[in-house]
């Protein structure tokens, strides 16, 4: 029986897309991200219980 687990380069390829926007607000560093996580992302994320606010 041949067992699929996720590589680290198949990891990093669910990833690669994420944009986010960095200024600076009234001197306070400000992170946001410009689109949602897709539903790959937020699943993964969930599932090693990462706070989706980590990515801002």
């Amino acid at each position: 029986m041949i067992k699929k687990q996720p590589t680290q380069l198949m990891i990093i390829r669910i990833f690669y897309n994420i944009l986010y926007q960095c200024y600076t607000d009234k001197g306070k560093t400000v992170r946001r991200l410009l689109k949602p996580l897709n539903d790959s992302q937020a699943k993964i994320v969930r599932y090693l219980e990462i706070p989706e606010s980590a990515f801002v």
